[in-house]
């Protein structure tokens, strides 16, 4: 088509042809309002791309996940297409593969998808200077000295020669195979190793004053896993709390 304000053959007018003029659309439409801009036909597409995409997609027979759907019947159709800002939702949210032919298709293309040295170089410059992503290696600042929970290094202080695998036994008998806090018993404790195998699981054998050279009867007890890894925090309140425990055993 032929712009009538230069004369210069266009695909069609669009607003950054029409900045050219210092004319928005609308101003464009009072003058000529029997030509169309590209706004005015589907989204930001010119009409003959519309007429083309419509057939190849019924000659394929894709299906658009919105069509038909109104806000009356669907929710996700509510929220405006691009809305991005706290608060909105997602149109996808909550979809996955396996309720969404859409994501489905798109799964199956990246699969196994292999990305060129040139495109990872590209990769790598968009995330430089971004957090990166350190996989069970956790937050550093937050290592040592750093976090709140730091004790010195106490931590690597090794076991006594006293605590050995008969004494363990002796002190689970002695508080009958149950965790002397939430009181399961031993026979319930199971875990999942890395292949995924469901194994059973023993009780924790735990310092009461954290002293991990102080073997004493009177200084062990009885420990799920999950109530032991509670006894790293506010000490002091375990300390008399468990002393409280054992001499009531």
């Amino acid at each position: 088509m032929i712009c009538p304000i230069c004369s210069k053959e266009v695909r069609c007018v669009t607003s950054s042809h029409l900045k050219l003029h210092n004319l928005t659309s609308k101003q464009f439409h009072k003058i000529y309002p029997e030509i169309k801009t590209i706004w005015n036909y589907h989204g930001h597409i010119s009409e003959e791309s519309v007429i083309k995409r419509t057939a190849t997609r019924k000659k394929n027979g894709v299906t658009i996940w919105n069509k038909g759907l109104t806000k009356e019947i669907d929710e996700r159709v509510k929220t405006p297409v691009g809305c991005f800002k706290k608060g909105c939702k997602s149109l996808k949210k909550g979809l996955n593969k396996e309720t969404d032919e859409s994501i489905k298709r798109q799964a199956e293309k990246m699969k196994g998808r292999i990305f060129s040295e040139e495109h990872r170089k590209k990769l790598s410059l968009s995330h430089k200077g971004e957090r990166p992503y350190r996989k069970g290696k956790g937050n550093l600042k937050l290592r040592g000295e750093g976090h709140p929970n730091w004790k010195g290094g106490i931590s690597k202080q090794k076991y006594g020669y006293q605590f050995t695998s008969q004494l363990k036994e002796q002190i689970r008998k002695r508080d009958s195979y149950r965790c002397q806090q939430c009181f399961r018993h031993q026979d319930e404790l199971f875990t999942k190793n890395r292949k995924g195998q469901v194994i059973k699981r023993k009780l924790c054998i735990h310092h009461i004053d954290y002293d991990k050279l102080n073997n004493k009867p009177e200084n062990l007890i009885s420990l799920c896993g999950a109530c032991h890894a509670q006894t790293g925090y506010d000490r002091n309140d375990w300390i008399s709390y468990l002393k409280n425990k054992v001499a009531n055993i």
